[in-house]
């Protein structure tokens, strides 16, 4: 028998990358993982209904014993990004890839780690969710509560199998009762002054969309170049762009976070986060002075990710575009972004477009049941660790959620070194073995008290 690390190995070798054009998606790759669970979680897949959608989300069922009870939802995704310069159509757990140390999809276990693609996001939730639920129908554990596993197949491109999954329960009036999805993690080094560890739980996330940038001009020859041709003019607004950034503000959540912080705070910093309400113009500055994670936790952030121009290197673009990334604070919207693009670049020759519209996600309580069971099986799983409300800066499948539920928190239950957290969509994932248990452990004490009520 496979132990629970071995079972998280075995699913990282699986190649499920997802892509936002349905037709490079290699769907094999996905039946294979929806077989090969079956194979590692029997019990799951004997005691439990599955239900598998068009876009290949996969849901559980884990039926409570209190039909008038709301469900708790246990949400993540198995798709993954690529890892570039490995070649799907052969064996990928035997190929290297630049700037990683190991395979990336070979799932090896050495060193008290596990390393590859997934083992951080999002297969170490899919897999310690499975085994905790293996191992409560095991010991003839039936919650109180229905427990729903909720597992999305294209969160890193879009999330349209959970929305498939948020209308099925909408048709079958399933209201959850509270959500768990990825996001932050147990960390130690979060703020100044803060030694002992903090789990970062977001309860609301930045809004997300793709803003392009269409700059137009005459084609011709590169030997006889007009004046102000479209790449000219687009570089002219992309650097506007990086010079005039957004406002800076301290939203509600961050001064939850601070004065959550505080705590656990030493020095004259433990008197700074109990008053950050007050000391918030000083410490938004401060924060965007720093950069990086917090400059981003007080700001809408914007990032050029992608530049098109001509097909030729000799050529005159009629039409050079670029992709602007952007994260959006809470508190503001995406149209808010784009009206202010067209204000900073003030050319009527360039179009601004939001091509996904994401605003930021409701924000979602910390006062009620939800949270002191989640604080409950925090403390369970792993210690004296302080359960502290965030904004999350990236995306997930819990914006759909949190349309339908007023407690959708994203909550990763494991520690991530700030190497790890770089190492997402980056090089040489991995996650350490006692922390995959101690993710296991949260799950069991969040589904065993299910018969908790508002």
């Amino acid at each position: 028998m496979l132990k629970p690390i071995e079972k998280l190995a075995k699913i990282i070798q699986i190649p499920t990358i997802s892509n936002p054009d349905l037709k490079k998606i290699d769907y094999s790759q996905f039946d294979k993982f929806e077989k090969l669970i079956a194979e590692l979680w029997p019990l799951v897949h004997q005691k439990l209904e599955k239900k598998v959608f068009p876009l290949k989300a996969i849901v559980f069922e884990f039926p409570g014993t209190d039909k008038s009870l709301e469900p708790i939802v246990l949400l993540a995704h198995y798709d993954v990004v690529p890892v570039p310069g490995i070649d799907t159509k052969k064996d990928v757990t035997k190929q290297t890839a630049p700037g990683w140390d190991f395979l990336p999809f070979a799932g090896i276990i050495e060193h008290n780690k596990v390393y590859g693609r997934g083992s951080l996001d999002d297969k170490e939730c899919i897999a310690s969710i499975l085994e905790a639920t293996e191992q409560l129908l095991a010991d003839g554990f039936s919650p109180k509560r229905s427990i729903l596993l909720c597992f999305g197949s294209d969160e890193e491109v879009n999330g349209h199998s959970q929305e498939e999954v948020i209308a099925w329960m909408k048709q079958n009036k399933i209201n959850p009762w509270m959500v768990i999805d990825e996001g932050g993690a147990v960390v130690d080094d979060a703020l100044p002054a803060v030694s002992s560890k903090m789990a970062m739980v977001g309860i609301t996330e930045k809004g997300v969309s793709d803003i392009v940038l269409i700059a137009k001009a005459e084609t011709g020859h590169a030997s006889t170049p007009a004046r102000n041709g479209s790449v000219t003019r687009l570089a002219k607004a992309l650097v506007k762009i990086e010079k005039h950034r957004g406002q800076i503000k301290m939203s509600q959540v961050v001064i939850k976070m601070l004065q959550t912080a505080g705590k656990k705070a030493s020095g004259p910093m433990k008197f700074v986060y109990k008053h950050s309400k007050g000391l918030s113009p000083l410490l938004s500055y401060l924060f965007a002075k720093m950069g990086g994670e917090t400059e981003a936790l007080v700001r809408t952030t914007t990032a050029p990710t992608q530049l098109q121009g001509a097909p030729a290197h000799n050529i005159l673009p009629p039409v050079a575009k670029a992709n602007i990334n952007v994260r959006v604070i809470t508190g503001e919207t995406i149209q808010n972004t784009v009206d202010r693009f067209k204000k900073i670049i003030n050319d009527p020759q360039i179009e601004v477009e939001a091509i996904m519209k994401n605003d930021p996600a409701p924000i979602s309580d910390v006062g009620g049941v939800q949270w002191k069971l989640l604080e409950k099986a925090l403390h369970k799983s792993h210690g004296d660790v302080l359960a502290t409300p965030y904004i999350m800066l990236g995306g997930s499948d819990a914006r759909h959620y949190s349309k339908i539920c007023k407690t959708t928190y994203r909550f990763s239950p494991f520690y991530m070194g700030k190497d790890q957290r770089s190492s997402l969509h980056g090089f040489n994932e991995y996650l350490q073995i006692d922390n995959f248990i101690k993710g296991v452990e949260f799950y069991k004490e969040i589904i065993k008290g299910s018969s908790l009520k508002n």
